[in-house]
């Protein structure tokens, strides 16, 4: 079966029985699925019906290009091709249901979600106020995935949500759906837009893993986090970092969090108080609905560059091999090497070179699968350390994320930044770096002037970082990744006029690095004549 855009109005889907026309005015949803990265669903109506339509891509980076198609067809009804920032306010409440259902609930209907942590008695009891609670919002949306009854537990959970919301849904689950083996503890996640919710209710001691969201992270991979229950203060930890920029707080049953630096706003308390049934907290938590220019000229993708990476606080007693992962559904993922036996580790190459210690940083670069600078400055980063030993077997240290309005907004500047990473609710370590953004375009619009070379001065820089990069020790240039390192370095180095997009197609147009097996001579003559630099 494919898929394909026909901008601005319509999409059409191929299969063996013919073709489908979808007209983009009967969208009403699209949600790229977190439980498989090659899996995207569309929401449409058609006629009476509404019909969800799962297809499954080759790859993430394939369905993240036709998401982003399929947004410049603005499917959420926008007003404008920006991304748009719709204010969410969400009523919580924890009800005992030792008290008798009353005739009359004494709840406004004015806000976006509810959400009930329904708690004691039995079943029946239960099931009694969640109907009389569907009753009295009866103008609102109670999806059945929006709801959390698990047998055994102490509690259950409800969730309503206006149509405005409902339309922006995607990416529910619930610990019921997702099988969580908890003691007292539920949860619920869903996306408005691009806006990640996670919803916490427990009684439990600790932290108890709901299974909600992407399986190998916890309650901080949402945007926007809310607990409630008589030990959330105690087991859903809130760092002294967060406190000081106010992206979290917390009263009585109640807390509340959002990841730092957010493009839509952090969350934050409206209103409190106590009911007849139990306690209610109002918190506005802002929602990001995404929408794409449609582009009317080929446009250049960003690329994001991140060195100077650092972490201090890293396990390493049990031989661990720290490396930093960075990755988003936008960009291509990049890592690091590891780095072993010490708690401060320095992402850098170090050499012995003539008796003498060198050393010089490791660049990663991530290629954005998109030109769309407003889209983009929307989107975070996945930052991580990971240890190598454990490859796929839960190599998780600690993991948080960078917000990329502040590096998009200041193009070809280096910014840097502070993460504190956690780990099943806990602060594992600390990562320190700069990140940067560039147009992948040449700069380079006519024939440049050529590196002169003094005294054979270019040749004796090229020479040292070769030994440097030659991170084998082989005497050669065998690797894509030993020649990208050496190329961007040296480029700097020497105050070359090429991009970040030239250095890389320059290094993939050089071919099978282990074929080419480039010995010092080799480099220099390939070196010399692609980035126009003089040798004598």
């Amino acid at each position: 079966m494919t898929l394909v855009v026909d901008s601005p109005s319509t999409l059409f889907e191929s299969s063996p029985s013919g073709i489908t026309t979808i007209n983009k005015s009967s969208i009403s949803g699209i949600e790229r699925c977190v439980t498989d990265a090659s899996e995207l669903v569309i929401r449409y109506e058609d006629g009476e019906d509404t019909i969800h339509a799962t297809y499954s891509f080759s790859d993430p980076h394939s369905r993240q290009q036709f998401y982003q198609a399929a947004l410049s067809c603005n499917p959420y009804n926008m007003t404008s091709s920006k991304p748009n920032i719709e204010s969410v306010e969400m009523f919580c409440s924890i009800i005992d249901t030792n008290q008798p259902v009353p005739e009359k609930i004494d709840i406004e209907t004015h806000y976006d979600i509810y959400i009930f942590m329904i708690k004691g008695g039995d079943e029946s009891s239960r099931e009694g106020w969640t109907t009389a609670l569907a009753s009295h919002l009866e103008s609102l949306d109670c999806l059945e995935e929006l709801q959390s009854k698990t047998p055994g537990l102490g509690h259950n959970l409800a969730c309503f949500s206006k149509s405005r919301i409902s339309k922006f849904l995607s990416n529910i689950q619930s610990s019921t759906s997702m099988g969580a083996e908890t003691d007292d503890s539920s949860g619920l996640t869903f996306w408005v837009g691009e806006t990640s919710y996670g919803i916490y209710a427990s009684d439990a001691d600790d932290f108890e893993d709901c299974y909600i969201g992407s399986w190998q992270l916890d309650l901080h991979q949402f945007r926007h986090l809310v607990a409630m229950g008589s030990t959330v203060s105690k087991s859903v930890g809130l760092s002294g970092s967060e406190l000081a920029k106010s992206t979290c707080g917390s009263d009585g049953d109640f807390m509340w969090r959002s990841s730092p630096d957010l493009f839509e706003g952090c969350s934050m308390q409206t209103s409190s108080g106590s009911l007849g049934f139990g306690a209610y907290c109002v918190v506005r938590a802002p929602a990001l609905v995404p929408a794409m220019e449609m582009p009317n000229e080929v446009k250049p993708n960003y690329v994001l560059i991140l060195d100077n990476l650092r972490a201090t606080g890293v396990s390493f007693e049990n031989g661990e091999a720290a490396y930093v992962y960075v990755g988003a559904q936008f960009c291509e993922d990049r890592r690091t090497s590891s780095k072993t036996g010490t708690a401060t580790p320095v992402w850098q190459f170090d050499r012995q070179i003539g008796g003498q210690s060198q050393n010089s940083i490791e660049v990663l670069q991530l290629p954005t699968y998109s030109a769309d600078v407003q889209y983009l400055q929307t989107q975070r980063l996945m930052i991580a350390v990971m240890d190598d030993t454990k490859k796929e077997d839960d190599p998780m240290i600690g993991y948080g994320f960078l917000q990329l309005k502040k590096c998009l907004t200041e193009l070809d500047t280096a910014h840097e930044f502070v993460l504190d990473l956690t780990f099943f609710m806990q602060t594992t370590c600390s990562l320190t770096g700069r990140i940067s953004a560039h147009k992948m375009e040449s700069q380079v619009k006519q024939a440049v002037t050529k590196k002169s070379d003094a005294g054979g001065a270019n040749r004796k820089i090229i020479s040292q970082y070769f030994r440097r990069y030659d991170l084998d020790e082989s005497g050669t240039i065998n690797t894509y990744e030993e020649l990208q390192q050496l190329c961007t370095n040296l480029s700097v180095r020497m105050e070359l006029s090429w991009t970040v997009g030239d250095i890389d197609a320059k290094v993939t147009s050089a071919g099978n690095m282990e074929e080419n097996n480039w010995d010092l001579d080799n480099f220099v003559d390939w070196f010399a004549q692609e980035f126009e630099v003089e040798i004598d």
